[in-house]
């Protein structure tokens, strides 16, 4: 869509400028992201959960589908998890990103969004970001051949 609305306006589609948010969990261990993301007491899966049940009640589910079609009720918690939400150890979520990048095609920055609890909750999201930006970071860069962006 992207490219889509950037040749709609008359502009050349630049990856530089197109900028991807994505939830991104990453923990030292799969399970230890699968445990702090996709149980039922999970803060994120709740989140998600909410905001699904929210959009729902104004009938504007159809954010959350990749298939329009798609019966309202296969919005599961697990389904809003699968595909909004990238998390594991830092090598599934490097693999998650080359996957999203090879998918969609190049883009010039993601921007993760992180969510900030206190207690035991900020500092796993805290370790997260220390992960994201010291080890998934740098590997997907040399994976994909992407320059660091200017700071």
């Amino acid at each position: 869509q992207y490219v889509e609305g950037a040749e709609a306006a008359g502009r050349k589609p630049d990856p530089k400028n197109w900028v991807i948010a994505k939830s991104i969990f990453v923990a030292d261990s799969d399970e230890e992201a699968h445990e702090f993301t996709y149980t039922d007491e999970a803060p994120l899966k709740y989140y998600y959960c909410y905001l699904r049940d929210l959009l729902s009640k104004y009938g504007l589910a159809k954010m959350f589908k990749n298939d329009p079609e798609m019966p309202d009720e296969a919005l599961t918690g697990d389904y809003c998890m699968d595909e909004m939400v990238i998390c594991g150890s830092p090598r599934t979520v490097l693999d998650k990103l080359v996957a999203l990048r090879e998918e969609i095609g190049p883009f010039g920055q993601i921007l993760l969004v992180s969510h900030d609890w206190d207690g035991d909750t900020g500092a796993k999201w805290r370790h997260s970001m220390e992960l994201m930006a010291n080890e998934v970071m740098p590997a997907f860069r040399k994976a994909t051949g992407v320059e660091k962006a200017d700071e």
